[in-house]
């Protein structure tokens, strides 16, 4: 879980208040032991950004845009990952 609490945006006039931001990030993984085999010693993964796809809070910067500041990440949806690793052991 993630979070960005609300803040006043001293770039705006008059100053206006950013609202906090709370995503999840979902991670799940599973390792195939050793053993014979082209899948032996492998580990698949799969993760989700931003699993909800929250929006992130309005600041009024850039022309009106949504947060990509410090507090928050620069993109606007969820994202998916895959991963395959394998180990080869001598």
């Amino acid at each position: 879980m993630n979070h960005a609490g609300g803040y006043r945006d001293p770039g705006s006039v008059p100053a206006r208040t950013v609202g906090a931001w709370t995503t999840v990030d979902l991670n799940t993984g599973y390792r195939v032991g050793g053993g014979l085999g082209w899948l032996a010693n492998t580990q698949f993964d799969i993760g989700v950004i931003n699993a909800f796809n929250r929006r992130p809070p309005f600041v009024n910067q850039f022309l009106g845009c949504w947060a990509t500041t410090p507090q928050t990440p620069i993109f606007l949806d969820a994202w998916v990952s895959v991963q395959a690793v394998k180990r080869w052991e001598h």
